[in-house]
């Protein structure tokens, strides 16, 4: 409860303290003060003068005309802390507890500027009840019986006691299933407290499993059947599932679980609806920021689809003759973060084609060269792939060059804060402009309109290079219409040009050289025979005869231009900084002169740089001496050896002494004489018993 004190009152209406004192204590007697009636309560732990008491006045109790003679907030911003009326509320009034408070009071009004006990508020008792009095909605007749109770308390408690008392378990529930299931299931409390509990986790667990509100009842009406048939409950089973039948307002007690359901399966939904969001304001300089994003556009189109490959031309002929086209319009938009001022590239796409790097280059070509553009001092991207080499190339043109503050942002996933201003302006662009196209089929194929019922729209009748033009108007229109919001009122276009005004900006134009050095991506080639090849595509030129046989060196290629010439960055002899070299792919036929006079050039280049090598060389050197000074040819410087005999190595005694061959050739002879006899003795033992002595 929100009160005034007299001193507020009295500064309110510029009047002393005194005076406002006096007029409170004359309220609490029922007395008006200029016509109004002061909605005044006692305070607990204050003083006031003779009567000893200190009164408040109630703001939420006021009448609107009292309100606005006090130019007291609808929206109470103060309170104090202990009043004593709070203990007469027991709970957080609400806004029609006080409506009935003021009606109450306005009713016994003119009871109340009577003298109590006389006979004049005797008399205006019988005439308030006597005719009905607006209360609410409508009108009622209250009894005099009602209007002395009123009076009564008023006069004992202040008009606080007037106002109904709120419910003081506000907030509490009470019937956590369902009422009927409570009062006739026949559980004790803290069985059907567990029950409760047990059913409410699951009908959580099933919101977040993606099931609808009716499913969750339903399932949950099955649980609980089931647990209250196993806690024990005699119960007809017909009964039961009418008992535990669970009601829409008891399964939306539970959407508090819808955001944790999109936070797990669904981030997109989840950043969209519940994530925290920041307010930002526009930049107070043009081009300080450039949000940069694709939107799509599908529109249905009479014409063959644009491009490099014949079997699509072929299929989009095919299409255009049955007039079955139709086309995916991608725009490449980039918008000044100051001004919301558009810079658009529509981009014509048939089925199986893409937004490109290349496609996004020459977008942003399109920005940097433009006399009210230029290079932004930061980029703020999405995560997509067609985006992927613009944060290589601010990188390193930042470590090239001597501008600071240049550099590149890229969205969260599913999270584009800042680019969501972008997005935004694409909804303004598609919904107001180009949904006037004729063969305009909206965002979904599946419910796009239709001229007749069963018959689609009919297809946009100008071909695709028209389609572009009348893209390219519908971004003129946004930027040229005023808008609401922190445009306040401004265009685009006015708002890009009363920025630059009042801050001096001037764009910083960047021509063709200078972009395609920034936004190209780095590859690094070996250079064989004076030259080099990137995708099959050979490129050559005078640098590179002063690179013959270097390996993996850097070369930039533009994004805009794949096809086109390469860069290369060498270092001036003078030391005065980076040359930019440009390589173009060459080939040349058979019978061409030119390729011989070109080769001449190079291998004349080529020698000349071998001798500017061998310059640097001594070709004198004498390479054996170097050979000889860096190896130690002297002998080799051990210990002295020692002298090994066989006694030496006979430690065990088995090897015998030295003899001569003569003698080891007689022993051998001898040993063959004993053979030979021990063999001729043998044979006749055996020849003289196969005779049996007889010979």
């Amino acid at each position: 409860m929100s009160l005034v004190s007299p001193q507020e009152f009295a500064t309110a209406r510029a009047i002393s303290r005194q005076a406002a004192a006096k007029a409170f204590r004359e309220a609490s007697e029922g007395k008006p003060w200029r016509g109004h009636h002061l909605p005044v309560v006692p305070l607990d732990g204050h003083r006031g003068g003779a009567g000893g008491k200190a009164w408040g006045l109630v703001i939420e109790a006021a009448s609107p005309e009292l309100r606005a003679l006090l130019k007291l907030p609808e929206t109470p911003c103060s309170t104090l802390p202990s009043t004593g009326h709070e203990g007469l509320l027991k709970g957080r009034p609400d806004d029609w507890h006080f409506t009935v408070s003021r009606d109450k009071q306005r009713i016994i009004g003119p009871i109340l500027a009577t003298k109590r006990g006389s006979t004049e508020r005797a008399a205006a008792f019988r005439a308030v009840a006597a005719k009905p009095h607006k209360f609410g909605d409508g009108w009622t007749q209250f009894s005099e019986r009602t209007l002395r109770d009123w009076v009564k308390a008023h006069e004992e408690r202040g008009p606080a006691a007037l106002v109904p008392a709120a419910r003081s378990d506000r907030g509490v529930t009470r019937v956590r299933l369902a009422r009927e299931w409570h009062r006739n299931c026949g559980l004790p409390e803290d069985v059907q407290g567990e029950i409760a509990e047990r059913v409410e986790r699951i009908a959580r667990g099933l919101i977040v499993k993606r099931r609808s509100d009716r499913e969750v009842r339903r399932l949950c009406s099955i649980e609980l059947a089931r647990l209250t048939e196993e806690a024990g409950a005699n119960l007809p089973k017909a009964r039961t599932q009418r008992l535990c039948r669970l009601s829409l307002h008891w399964s939306r007690r539970f959407a508090e679980m819808k955001p944790v359901r999109d936070f797990l399966g669904d981030h997109k939904r989840y950043s969209d609806e519940h994530e925290f969001r920041v307010q930002r304001s526009l930049t107070r300089v043009p081009m300080d920021v450039l949000f940069g994003d694709v939107h799509h556009v599908d529109i249905s189109i009479a014409d063959a689809m644009r491009s490099q490959f014949s079997d699509l031309r072929q299929a989009g002929k095919h299409a255009e003759e049955q007039e079955l086209v139709s086309m995916r319009v991608s725009i490449i938009g980039w918008m000044d973060g100051s001004s919301h001022y558009l810079w658009a590239t529509p981009v014509i796409l048939g089925p199986g084609q893409g937004i490109t790097q290349q496609d996004v280059a020459q977008s942003l070509f399109n920005v940097v060269t433009c006399p009210h553009g230029g290079i932004p001092r930061e980029i703020v991207i999405d995560n997509g792939g067609e985006f992927g080499a613009i944060g290589e190339a601010i990188a390193r043109f930042a470590a090239l060059s001597e501008f600071s503050g240049l550099g590149v942002v890229k969205s969260r996933p599913y999270s584009p804060e800042g680019k969501g201003r972008l997005e935004g302006a694409f909804g303004i662009l598609e919904h107001r402009f180009l949904s006037a196209l004729p063969g305009y089929i909206a965002g979904d194929r599946m419910k796009s309109p239709t001229k007749s019922k069963g018959k689609p729209v009919d297809p946009y009748p100008h071909g695709a290079e028209r389609l572009v033009e009348d893209i390219l108007l519908a971004v003129a229109q946004y930027n040229g219409t005023a808008q609401d919001g922190q445009l306040a009122g401004l265009s685009p276009k006015e708002m890009l040009e009363a920025k630059a005004t009042a801050t001096g900006w001037s764009a910083r134009v960047a021509d063709a050289d200078t972009f395609d050095l920034i936004f190209s991506r780095e590859i690094r080639r070996d250079v064989r025979k004076g030259g080099v090849t990137i995708d099959n595509v050979g490129y050559s030129g005078a640098v590179l005869a002063f690179l013959t046989g270097e390996k993996q060196v850097p070369f930039l290629v533009p994004s805009r231009d794949p096809n086109g010439p390469i860069l290369h960055l060498k270092a001036d002899e003078a030391g005065r900084g980076l040359v930019v070299h440009r390589l173009y792919p060459e080939t040349f036929g058979l019978n061409d002169r030119e390729g011989a006079r070109r080769k001449g050039e190079v291998v004349k280049l080529q020698n000349t740089e071998m001798k500017r090598r061998m310059a640097t060389a001594d070709l004198t050197v004498d390479v054996q001496a170097l050979l000889s000074a860096g190896a130690n040819l002297g002998p080799v410087s051990v210990n002295p050896p020692e002298q090994w005999t066989l006694s030496t190595l006979d430690k065990a005694g088995v090897i015998g002494g030295a003899i001569t061959e003569e003698d080891a050739a007689a022993a051998e002879d001898a040993r063959d004489r004993a053979n030979i006899n021990e063999l001729l003795a043998f044979a006749g033992q055996m020849s003289r018993g196969a005779s049996g002595g007889n010979r």
